[in-house]
């Protein structure tokens, strides 16, 4: 492979490594004389994969009916360990919350206890809260203004 193609697939690996995937686009419009398939190839065998997420069977039942049985919104935290690029989803917990059809807030009171009964119980469990999962209701999965907010909230937390 030529030097030029060379610097290219290493400045297009750096930035993906550093802005993901929307840089992907970058590396279908390299456009060296000749190289771009190289270039391409070289790019690929060196992005490196999306991380994998993984439910234990217990936590997905709960998950799934926390979900069914809920008429509106519901939500909770997710107790994760991280591992080689892959999230392994040990438990899910319901707080108490207040929701309707179109919203779902965790009550700071009832987060509160949970963190307090946890660090009496289980402290290790409080180091494995790093998500927060939630529906929206019989819509559509999208990322909401909420939903940053309640991540921006949490990190106060945890």
């Amino acid at each position: 492979m030529g030097e030029v193609v060379k610097e290219a697939v290493n400045h297009t690996i750096e930035r993906i490594n550093n802005f993901g995937e929307k840089m992907i686009e970058e590396i279908v419009s390299i456009n060296i004389v000749g190289q771009t398939k190289k270039a391409v190839k070289e790019i690929r065998k060196a992005v490196i994969p999306p991380p994998r997420i993984v439910i234990d069977e217990c936590a997905f039942l709960k998950l799934y009916y926390y979900t069914k049985s809920a008429w509106g919104e519901v939500g909770g935290l997710l107790q994760t360990n991280y591992k080689k690029r892959e999230y392994f989803i040990e438990n899910v917990w319901l707080i108490e919350q207040d929701a309707g059809m179109a919203h779902q807030t965790l009550k700071p009171s009832a987060l509160g206890k949970f963190i307090i009964h946890m660090a009496r119980e289980d402290p290790n469990v409080l180091k494995k809260i790093h998500g927060w999962w939630h529906t929206h209701g019989k819509g559509d999965v999208f990322w909401s203004s909420q939903d940053r907010e309640t991540m921006r909230g949490l990190k106060a937390y945890f």
